[in-house]
This record gives C-alpha cells, structure tokens and sequence, in this order.
C-alpha cells in the first residue's frame, strides 16, 4: 500500500489537488512521484520576504506521520537555489537570490503539528517591492530534476477613511449606541478580497488594588473575511457595518473568569488585509473557512507551474490605536451581553471599576 503524504509545513494528508486548468493531479498508482510544494505571501510594506518550500511525495511502505516528523524528508538540500525575478511588463529588471534560513531564528516560527517544527527552514528575501511590477519566484535543483515558478503583481498600499487615520486625543469610538458601527477603506487596485480585524488591547489589574498591574494581554477579533471587490481595477470606498451585538458577543466570549483581576479595555487598532485574485481563488478553491491571513496550502489549488501551491500578494493596513468612549466602556462592564466578566467601567463612573 502506498502512502500519500504533503511534506510541507501545513498541509493535508490524504489530500490529491484538482482544480481546473490550474491544478496538479497526483497518480497514486505511481511507484514514486515528488512534487515541489511553495508558498509566498508578497506584502508591499514589507522589506523582507519569506517563501516556504516543501517537498511532497507518495513512498511506498512508510508512515506518512513517521516521515513528517523528519526535517530530511519535508526540505530540500543546498542544492535548491531559488531566486525572485522583477518585471516591468515582459521584460526582465533584476534578478536575486534567496537565501536559506532558519524562520525560528527570526522570529517566523512555524505553526505546531504533525509536521516537523525543528528546523524551520525558509528562503528569504529582503528588498523592497514596486507596485508597477510583477514577480516570479523560481527554484531550481538540475539533481533532482526541479524546476519550478510562481508569478504575481503586487498590491499597493490603500488608505482607511474610518475610523480616522489621524486620531486625536480627543478622537473616541462609540459602540453604545443601538446602530451598528461602519468602517470604510479605500480599495487598493487588483484586490479582489478583504479581512479586517480588530485588535483589543487589555490591562489587567488587581480588583483589590487597580493601581497594582498584573500585566497585559491582547483580543484578536476577526470581524469579516471574504469580503469581495465586484471591480478589483478601480479605486473605490468600500465599508462594512461591524454588528454591535457582535462587538460585546465578542468580549464575552474572549474573557476567562479571573477572580480577583479586572480588565481595562485600553484601546483598540484595526488591521484591514487586502488579498488579489490569486489569494481569491486560493480561498475559493481551497475552503469557505480559509481567509487572507491563513498560513497554509489549499488542496484544491495552484498557481505554481511545474509544483504545487500558491504565490500570492497581500497587504496589511493597520490603523492608529483609539481609545472607546465611556459610554462604551460601561456598556462593556455592565451590560446585558459582556458584563459580568470584571470589564472595568469608564474612569468616569463613580463605581470605577465595578458597576452599580
């Protein structure tokens, strides 16, 4: 019996890829196949990019989870040289190197699992991207008989119009109020799909003493994905009416019970992902519940010629921190739906921290 396994960090076992004109299919009737398997998110804002590149295999007589767990098995050798090629149309700008290294060391730690977590070996770039070019990551090993690309654009950057880019002191988000609270961004050209999600920053103090800190913590709250572009090519405001229910459901859900603690919502960011076309399809082929910010390989789609998996663009927008008002912090604390879970009232409430 034969043994179908993805070598790479966080794929599917037992998974065959078949999508369209851009799918791979795998024989599993073949003695012996081994496919590249690369995944790259490109990110403007960024000045250091990082590729994974894994191997996947059928092998004959041997555990799948036994071979994922060896470091040999999932990478490739030296004898892999990859390189990022810019274009300007269809001729050729520069050409680079990638160099091998070990993402744990730089802080890229890999997601725990089936897979091997030690080493965590991945090709990195640092250089800055143009929005105006497009970008083909090649990996080569002439010994093995490896020949693979992945090409895509790059997203530029977009602008949030709210909440306001440019808070002041006095700037304050209400979620009190019975109407639900509208976020609006301007659309980067060629995204096709959006994330947003906010960022709750929590204090943590004694109850008996709220000037003795016990430290701090932090909420993520995904608030949409799949959020769709009708036309990716022009540049216009887009929003999305975040549910007020939804907001204090949240906060419910996201505090343990901590006698003795209370909790300080002390501010919040916004951190919008915009992804293109080919982070569309990935999500469309791959699962409903895949959205931009998952760090793993559909099973239903490519766009790697000559492998599997994905090269993509995205782009992260995170806005200023903003403090809520002191509506809504007591509305946190004591409300019908979030109080309850020692949320400290506004510093304006004679109860401060507790409720009536």
């Amino acid at each position: 019996m034969k043994n179908f396994r993805f070598a790479a960090g966080m794929l599917l076992l037992g998974s065959v890829f078949a999508a369209g004109g851009c799918s791979t299919d795998l024989d599993l009737n073949a003695d012996f196949v081994e496919t590249p398997v690369l995944f790259g998110l490109l990110d403007i804002a960024e000045d250091t990019h990082f590729i994974r590149i894994n191997r996947a295999f059928l092998k004959e007589g041997e555990s799948a989870l036994l071979l994922a767990r060896d470091p040999a098995e999932i990478y490739y050798g030296p004898g892999l040289q990859v390189r990022i090629e810019e274009y300007n149309n269809d001729d050729l700008v520069s050409t680079n190197q990638l160099l091998l290294v070990n993402g744990d060391s730089l802080g890229r730690g890999k997601n725990l699992g089936t897979f091997a977590e030690v080493p965590n070996l991945l090709y990195r770039y640092v250089g800055t991207l143009n929005p105006d070019r497009t970008y083909r990551i090649v990996a080569e090993d002439p010994a093995l008989d490896i020949n693979i690309s992945a090409e895509t654009a790059v997203l530029d950057d977009f602008s949030v119009i709210r909440p306001t880019p440019t808070p002041t002191l006095s700037t304050s988000l209400s979620f009190a109020s019975l109407a639900d609270y509208q976020v609006r961004w301007n659309n980067a050209p060629g995204a096709k799909v959006y994330e947003m999600h906010m960022r709750f920053y929590i204090k943590t103090v004694d109850a008996n003493d709220v000037t003795l800190e016990l430290g701090d913590t932090v909420y993520d709250w995904e608030v949409f994905n799949q959020e769709l572009v009708d036309n990716p090519d022009l540049a216009t405001a887009l929003d999305f009416d975040i549910s007020r229910p939804g907001f204090y459901s949240f906060l419910r859900v996201a505090a343990n019970p901590e006698p003795g603690v209370i909790r300080i919502v002390d501010s919040v960011d916004f951190q919008f992902y915009a992804g293109d076309q080919e982070m569309y399809n990935y999500i469309l082929f791959g699962s409903s519940q895949l959205g931009i910010t998952a760090d793993q390989i559909s099973a239903t789609y490519t766009n790697v010629e000559g492998g599997l998996g994905l090269l993509a663009s995205r782009h992260l927008v995170t806005t200023p921190k903003y403090k809520f008002n002191n509506q809504t912090l007591d509305s946190i604390a004591c409300g019908s739906i979030s109080g309850g879970l020692n949320y400290a009232s506004s510093g304006d409430s004679p109860f401060f921290p507790f409720c009536p």
